[in-house]
């Protein structure tokens, strides 16, 4: 997994941006950054959860979901407005965050 330089994309009232460049140097594919795209964080919707961009549908309850039922035909049929891409989306998210809470860790208490 790459070693991503900040964060996901941040939403703000008047600008949005996105860190989506690995500090390695190395390209990411274009599919990783249209994921990253999807997941989007907004102080105004939701007190700021990363939400599905254009739905107010936390990644958690994608999340909480999938791991309730893994069943991902229901999911979808339940939150019609999700779509398998978004999916993809919350996943990568989330596995981004376990692999960044793993780095600090090393960094902060030595090799696991």
């Amino acid at each position: 997994m790459f070693d991503y330089a900040i964060r996901w994309c941040m939403i703000s009232s008047r600008t949005s941006t996105c860190d989506t460049e690995p500090r390695d140097g190395t390209a990411m594919s274009n599919d990783t950054v249209r994921l990253r795209e999807r997941i989007v964080q907004d102080a105004n919707i939701l007190v700021g959860k990363p939400v599905v961009r254009g739905t107010r549908i936390p990644v958690e309850l994608v999340l909480g979901k999938l791991a309730a039922n893994p069943d991902l035909n229901e999911l979808l049929q339940d939150y019609p407005r999700l779509t398998v891409d978004d999916v993809r989306a919350c996943l990568e998210y989330a596995s981004d965050l376990v692999a960044r809470q793993e780095r600090i860790m090393e960094t902060t208490h030595g090799a696991i």
